[in-house]
């Protein structure tokens, strides 16, 4: 969780992210609502190779998010019982054209960032991380939440991740292991 003051957490990010941010600013981005359109739109252009069911889920997904709360599991059955979430679409936008766009999740507890999106121009612009910044000063620090990021194997999005200073959260998991071999072995 963090603190109401924003300050303190951007001294803890790493110096390529500041940079970054830095840049990000002197593009002239703005950061307002996305709408589900806008947000699909873009999502749909950048991920053109996916499945196209996955477009389709996407924008289903989203809908139902804003439309009836008890849709996503992807919270704590705590918060989807009592429906304390609320879905966010931002979009960051340069000189009216939407450049980045995120869905994420708040709960009572913290702002999961679920499905972010940038088109060329977003990412030369460093937009995310104004993003995330803006996330970070507006919504994680004022209402003492955690910020979400789900991690990733992937090492540059572990990287971004960790330029805001995100630490390792590991998540316990049990897999059943049922070997043929033994189930034969065990119905003899």
């Amino acid at each position: 969780p963090y603190s109401k003051d924003i300050n303190p957490i951007r001294r803890q990010y790493a110096t390529n992210t500041r940079r970054n941010i830095t840049k990000a600013n002197k593009c002239g981005l703005e950061i307002r609502e996305a709408s589900i359109d806008e947000f699909v739109a873009l999502w749909q252009t950048e991920n053109q190779s996916m499945r196209s069911d996955l477009h389709t889920t996407i924008r289903s997904l989203i809908e139902a998010a804003f439309k009836s709360r008890d849709a996503i599991n992807c919270v704590s059955k705590v918060d989807i019982a009592e429906g304390n979430f609320t879905p966010h679409l931002f979009g960051v936008y340069r000189e009216g054209r939407l450049v980045a766009s995120l869905f994420g999740i708040q709960t009572r507890t913290r702002f999961i960032y679920l499905i972010p999106v940038s088109n060329r121009e977003g990412k030369e612009c460093c937009a995310m991380f104004a993003l995330v910044d803006h996330i970070l000063e507006t919504i994680c620090c004022p209402q003492g939440l955690t910020f979400d990021c789900e991690g990733s194997m992937i090492e540059g999005v572990a990287r971004f991740y960790r330029g805001f200073g995100a630490v390792e959260q590991p998540y316990a998991s049990i897999a059943r292991c049922r070997p043929e071999w033994l189930v034969r072995l065990m119905h003899r």
